[in-house]
């Protein structure tokens, strides 16, 4: 999709969340479109975006319809994306939100990033030991700010000429060059011993393809949950990945308001050593606080990125883990620089 151009319908926290990374982009962006009780957060977005609120991309435009979309509310709206379906113009979006939308054709794709072939061996179950340093996201819930510390963590090692294979959580993470999970294995397709070793096959293949120095993987969902519920795949995939390799490092995406005592940090860590065979090494303080909804067992995820000022500083623990906020970047290359060196060894291009 290199130097291809993309319009976005409609706005929501992911697509405001990789606008604040345009340089990593492998794709134009175009216009930009939401619903009209929506239109304040255009304001938010950067001023070399174009932005147009009666949302009509043009013909070369491929239009990509966020996995974070609400699908209630786009079945309200679905006009935009009907209209590029009807002049079979290039659509990217998730299974569900076709599905739910009733399109398809050739012109109706996944948003996703693939190695160039891979076929899954379902009686082949040896799993392969990586060679490279591996360094784990992952989060207490489904929306604790993953995809903007993966950002992060590609702008770091882009910059530092550090060759990393990403796998991203979110599958918009394919417009910035990372590779993403199948969406196949989001759902009851697969049990969970052949997840495992469809995962490890599937990375193998990343990592014959790329040769990467390093490898940085999102999972997706959350390690702990709020709410028990299939929204957040019961944590499946944290567990999945617990078995699928070794994680030589991981950084743990907390909510805002979640409390972090040195007490509670340290039962984390013991349950991460525990099931992930390695302590947290950064604990991602994101933008994202839970909020319950009138005392039920319900939460709903509100983001304070675009009007809280104050940053949790970068501090190191005793143990030896970070605490550093997923909005501060000087942090962040801080941490990684720290971690980088501690894993030279592995790092063939140090």
């Amino acid at each position: 999709m290199s130097n291809e151009t993309v319009s976005f319908f409609p706005l929501t926290h992911d697509i405001e969340t990789l606008l604040d990374f345009t340089e990593l982009l492998t794709v134009q962006v175009g216009d930009i479109g939401t619903y009209k009780e929506d239109s304040k957060k255009l304001r938010r977005i950067t001023d070399n975006i174009r932005i147009n609120k009666n949302y009509a991309p043009n013909e070369k435009e491929i239009v990509v319809v966020p996995p974070d979309a609400d699908i209630e509310k786009l079945l309200r709206y679905p006009i935009p994306i009907l209209k590029a379906h009807e002049e079979e113009r290039q659509i990217l979006l998730s299974q569900r939100h076709a599905v739910k939308l009733g399109i398809s054709g050739s012109h109706v794709k996944k948003i996703e990033k693939l190695p160039e072939s891979f076929t899954f061996q379902k009686d082949y179950r040896k799993l392969f030991e990586f060679p490279v340093p591996v360094f784990g996201v992952l989060g207490t819930e489904e929306s604790c700010g993953k995809f903007r510390l993966q950002l992060s963590l590609k702008k770091y090692f882009d910059d530092h000429s550090i060759k990393t294979a990403f796998v991203c959580s979110n599958h918009l993470g394919a417009l910035s060059g990372m590779y993403t999970i199948p969406e196949e294995l989001f759902g009851n397709t697969y049990t969970f011993s052949e997840k495992v070793s469809y995962l490890n096959q599937y990375l193998s293949n990343i990592y014959f393809e790329m040769k990467p120095d390093m490898i940085v993987l999102g999972v997706p969902g959350g390690v702990f949950s709020l709410q028990d519920n299939e929204n957040d795949y019961y944590s499946e995939f944290a567990h999945v990945f617990s078995h699928v390799l070794k994680f030589d490092a991981v950084s743990l995406n907390l909510f805002r308001n979640e409390e972090r005592t040195d007490e509670i940090l340290d039962a984390i860590d013991s349950y991460m050593a525990y099931i992930f065979t390695t302590s947290v090494y950064m604990y991602g303080v994101s933008s994202m606080i839970a909020k319950r909804i009138n005392d039920s067992d319900e939460y709903e995820m509100l983001d304070t990125h675009s009007y809280v000022t104050e940053k949790q500083p970068c501090v190191r623990r005793e143990t030896g883990s970070w605490i550093v906020d997923t909005g501060d970047m000087r942090g962040i290359y801080c941490v990684l620089d720290h971690m980088v060196d501690e894993m030279q060894d592995g790092i063939h291009s140090l």
